[in-house]
């Protein structure tokens, strides 16, 4: 039936890292994200900053079960003042060197606990992942990086655990995501 389904992104698990390309739960990730987006009535809830060093299963369902509430009040029962999670890719607009991400839910863009935003690599032409100075200008982030003469493709949080702190102003953390292919997540 036309039924809404709500799901759970990969939580972290292991020790942070910076980039792991070749780890099989980014591409994963990006996979929930992108089936969440393209599906109808279909919500996902990020994880990744409630993961657990040494257990794939973490123990903190509170802050998973309340992310899920959120998008069944503003998905299911369509309360408008519910902002249901957090920054979610849209497109990434090459300008020259620069990639300028645009997100969805993204009202009060942050990097969480201060300091500099963690968790962006850029790649250019020759698609090799260099990691990139990441910058809040609105509800976009825009990346360089001192080897990327023009702009190409973006990773975010691309570890198994990742080293990433970009929330919105909800508090709630941005999904993990992939600009190559050049799909959108979707209407919001």
């Amino acid at each position: 039936g036309n039924f809404p389904f709500l799901m759970v992104q990969l939580a972290g698990f292991g020790a942070k890292q910076e980039f792991q390309p070749d780890h099989p739960w980014p591409p994963l990730r990006d996979a929930q994200r992108r089936v969440a987006a393209a599906l109808p009535h279909v919500g996902m809830a990020v994880a990744l900053d409630a993961g657990d060093v040494k257990d794939i299963h973490p123990a903190d369902k509170r802050t998973v079960g309340l992310r899920l509430a959120r998008i069944a009040l503003h998905e299911t029962y369509h309360q408008p003042n519910i902002v249901p999670c957090g920054p979610m890719y849209r497109e990434a607009v090459p300008e020259g060197g620069r990639l300028r991400i645009r997100f969805d839910y993204a009202d009060g863009l942050q990097a969480k606990g201060g300091g500099p935003l963690k968790g962006f690599f850029l790649a250019g032409a020759d698609q090799r992942f260099y990691p990139a100075t990441a910058v809040i200008e609105g509800t976009s982030v825009v990346l360089t990086a001192e080897q990327v003469t023009q702009a190409y493709a973006a990773h975010y949080a691309w570890a198994a655990y990742a080293e990433a702190n970009l929330y919105n102003g909800e508090e709630l953390p941005a999904s993990p995501f992939s600009t190559i292919g050049g799909l959108a997540c979707g209407e919001p």
